[in-house]
């Protein structure tokens, strides 16, 4: 009597060609957005009244330009779809070299919206001796017409004179292209 085989002796093979059938995607399997690097600058004033000890908090300019959005020529994406935005580099820069960045205890750039918690997405410590960008995408706060970004910050000595100190940061961002 002869058992019946559906398949015979390549039923290993067809199965494994099946599942290899169905585990593929139709999809592109590359997502197709834009991305690019924003280098940016700002700065924040510190006068030799200021309170040490105590928490600071100065408000900071982020943006993005309509120049941001262009590369070769060409608008590739704008603010309506933007994906994602990250901070990925930040520095300090006194404008007087005698005053070091140790002469904080901390600072948080830090990022706020409407109906959204704040948030930190990079700042210095002492105790560490560092500034960290913690790669957080805040892109849903800066899309919010309510944006505002802020520096609070503890010194543990006051400056002998009044000074600035600049911010240099690298923004990256993703968004859908424009049609």
């Amino acid at each position: 009597m002869n058992n019946f085989r559906l398949f015979g002796r390549s039923t290993p093979i067809l199965l494994i060609l099946t599942f290899f059938v169905l585990g593929c995607s139709s999809s592109e399997g590359i997502d197709n957005f834009y991305s690019f690097n924003a280098v940016k600058s700002g700065d924040f004033a510190i006068t030799t009244q200021v309170a040490t000890g105590q928490d600071i908090i100065s408000p900071l300019v982020i943006k993005l330009d309509s120049i941001d959005y262009i590369s070769g020529g060409k608008l590739r994406t704008n603010l309506q779809k933007l994906r994602s935005l990250e901070m990925t580099r930040l520095e300090f820069l006194p404008s007087d070299a005698a005053f070091a960045l140790s002469k904080f205890d901390t600072i948080e750039l830090r990022v706020a919206a409407d109906s959204l918690p704040d948030i930190v997405i990079a700042g210095y410590s002492n105790s560490s001796d560092q500034v960290t960008t913690l790669n957080t995408d805040f892109s849903v706060y800066f899309k919010k017409p309510s944006f505002s970004a802020s520096l609070r910050y503890r010194l543990r000595s006051a400056p002998t004179k009044d000074l600035r100190i600049a911010l240099h940061y690298t923004l990256v961002a993703t968004g859908e292209p424009l049609e």
